[in-house]
């Protein structure tokens, strides 16, 4: 009985030996398919990941004439005038063409992360609805050639969960959405593609300013020569002296630093009437008059520059530019500079104490 149990035993090891090995053959088999498997499902990710999402566009930047960056309730339209861009909803105002090329080229090099959903009801929850129906959160960017559109692109939210520049995004006209990597710098607001600067004239240069309004009595401020830091206000009637030193100093610096928050063509003034008039004259007895006027709630200012006969060229140089580059357009100043030329003769005035 003792041999048969060892004969036995030896069988049976045998035997979950050989199991074992089919076990091991099969388990390797599994997983050397699985792999091969996956090998095979990410090489056209990885390719995909590494694409261009408009890989032909560099190659069409220089036939780009119009470029639109639409949202809800903004837009910009941006045409190409050889060499320069303008901006075509401000009256052709002059556009920042380094900054035009630069959206191009941040477009062409958009690169694919991974594909998103292809379900409508989700391009909500990544801010690619079409930007005309309720709700619509995202840009519409459109490049366009005199041969029709090359990019009509919609922008949406960034993931939450990444630092990087990437964005949600789809073709206009295609449900499938897409996961992208690159940087796009595009406002909507047509001013954020222009130069804002208008001029800056240093208030040690300014003489004189005089603000006119009609039936109000006229205000003018006046410093004797360019070493004084203090405007004196003219006119003042008996018993009376000047509130602040510094509130007469902050109208004659009107010029300093001006900027502009939004632009029209100077035609659209032709007809209508000023409500104020703001002349500045400086040391060298050159005159800039700011003449205000109303458009719907907003008041624009044009600038007339008057010259004195015998002007060093220099110093005539840099006003004629100046006054070639505002000629044709009249500006909305902001508030705070806006406030500095809005006050009346009263405000500025108190009663001597007896």
């Amino acid at each position: 009985m003792p041999a048969i149990d060892e004969q036995e035993n030896e069988g049976l090891a045998k035997s979950v030996m050989k199991n074992k090995a089919i076990l091991f053959l099969v388990s390797t088999c599994v997983l050397i398919g699985f792999a091969w498997k996956i090998s095979e499902d990410r090489i056209p990710q990885t390719e995909l990941a590494r694409a261009y999402f408009y890989p032909a566009l560099l190659d069409q930047s220089n036939d780009i004439t119009s470029l639109t960056i639409s949202q809800k309730k903004k837009s910009t339209r941006l045409s190409k005038q050889s060499p320069e861009w303008e901006v075509t909803n401000k009256d052709g105002f002059t556009a920042n063409s380094r900054q035009v090329r630069q959206l191009i080229l941040q477009i062409a090099d958009l690169r694919i992360v991974e594909p998103k959903t292809s379900l409508v009801s989700h391009h909500k929850k990544l801010g690619l609805q079409e930007i005309k129906t309720k709700g619509g959160s995202g840009t519409l960017i459109t490049l366009s050639s005199k041969d029709g559109n090359l990019v009509s692109l919609i922008v949406g939210k960034r993931p939450a969960s990444t630092l990087s520049s990437q964005h949600y995004v789809r073709r206009s006209g295609e449900d499938q959405t897409w996961l992208v990597q690159g940087k796009l710098d595009a406002p909507a607001d047509p001013i954020k593609w222009t130069d804002s600067s208008i001029m800056s004239i240093d208030t040690k240069n300014i003489e004189e300013v005089t603000i006119t309004r009609p039936e109000e009595t006229a205000i003018t401020i006046t410093k004797k020569n360019v070493k004084e830091e203090f405007f004196s206000l003219n006119e003042l009637p008996d018993g009376f002296r000047a509130k602040s030193e510094a509130t007469l100093s902050s109208i004659g610096a009107i010029l300093l630093n001006l900027r502009f928050n939004d632009v029209k063509s100077a035609n659209q003034v032709s007809n209508l009437k000023a409500s104020q008039e703001t002349t500045v004259r400086t040391f060298d007895q050159i005159t800039i008059r700011m003449v205000d006027y109303e458009i719907g709630e907003k008041l624009f200012t044009k600038f007339i520059f008057g010259f004195p006969a015998g002007l060093p060229k220099e110093i005539n140089a840099k006003f004629v530019k100046l006054a070639e580059k505002t000629s044709h357009w009249i500006y909305q100043i902001p508030g705070y500079k806006r406030r500095m030329i809005a006050r009346q003769f009263s405000d500025l005035i108190e009663k001597i104490s007896e």
